[in-house]
């Protein structure tokens, strides 16, 4: 529950916890729980990166790249803006203009029908109607748009303008990705790696934040360096887990992977008794190894009352 999240993370942070001004940067970077504004998200990580998150300062220089990215769009809206309002009055040029727009939108200009989606998704030049900016993101998109099939998707995954759906929105990244849409490789990535409509698939998320760290998301490299670390751990617990099956059944060399894994705190959480336990009953069937190790167990009071008696 991302609201929630959303609401301890806010607490821990204004007590100055870095991760969870790191977190708070995330979700309104994403949108998650919260609405999506970069503006904050910068805020967050800036709090974190003047306590040494290096993470926090990748983002920071990844968003402000993308805040760069939206000024030039809204310029670029507030241009046909302007020549609206020049040619009411009177100013032949801007009326030109006006209209060559409007004309590539209706002959069906994949670009332009875009371009109008997102002015109507951010309400520049006209009321801000996310039902009419999905209409003109759905007709573009058709066409085999990118940009115009990436922000189908994002408003399909945020239930703007259209009901939330994150099949569909898996439907449009992919569109959008193979083209190679960086964002929507990375969103794509997102899905995969979470389960959002899709089954959760770390190899496949791994292969699209590959895709889009190829062109130089360093975010993407990030969550890539996460899911393997991910990937490493869940094969040291299938490892574990099997290793428990054989240990039950009185394996010997079980028993000691075991031993060392709870002791050293290897794809498992560290726990000295729990070595202990399983020291002893290798040690029982005689293992010099478990033997020596309960040896050195008793000698540090590691998981058992410290003994020198009984580590001789």
């Amino acid at each position: 529950d991302y609201e929630k999240a959303v609401e301890w993370y806010k607490k821990a942070a204004a007590q100055g916890k870095v991760e969870a001004q790191y977190h708070l940067g995330w979700c309104y970077q994403y949108g998650q729980g919260v609405t999506q504004d970069y503006e904050k998200a910068v805020e967050w990580y800036q709090k974190a990166a003047a306590q040494g998150n290096a993470a926090a300062q990748r983002r920071i220089e990844e968003l402000q790249k993308k805040i760069e990215g939206k000024r030039v769009a809204q310029d670029e809206a507030k241009a046909v803006e302007w020549y609206q309002k020049a040619a009411n009055q009177g100013d032949t040029d801007a009326r030109n203009r006006i209209e060559k727009y409007k004309n590539n939108v209706e002959q069906g200009d994949a670009a332009a029908q875009n371009h109008l989606g997102w002015c109507y998704e951010y309400g520049k030049g006209v009321a801000q109607d996310d039902t009419k900016a999905v209409e003109w993101y759905q007709k573009s998109a058709d066409q085999g748009h990118a940009a115009a099939q990436y922000h189908l998707g994002a408003c399909y995954e945020e239930g703007k303008g259209v009901a939330q759906d994150d099949a569909k929105a898996v439907e449009w990244y992919q569109k959008a990705a193979a083209q190679g849409h960086v964002a929507a490789q990375y969103n794509l990535g997102g899905c995969y790696q979470y389960g959002q409509g899709v089954t959760k698939d770390y190899a496949k998320a791994v292969e699209w934040y590959q895709k889009a760290a190829s062109q130089g998301d360093t975010d993407a490299r990030n969550r890539i360096d996460e899911l393997q670390k991910k990937q490493k751990e869940q094969k040291e617990q299938k490892e574990i887990e099997g290793y428990k099956k054989k240990a039950a059944q009185g394996d010997v060399e079980a028993q000691n992977y075991l031993g060392e894994c709870y002791r050293n705190g290897k794809g498992v959480e560290k726990d000295d008794v729990k070595a202990v336990a399983w020291y002893q009953k290798a040690a029982e069937q005689g293992s010099a190894r478990a033997q020596r190790a309960l040896g050195e167990c008793y000698e540090e009071g590691k998981g058992v009352a410290q003994d020198d008696a009984k580590a001789v």
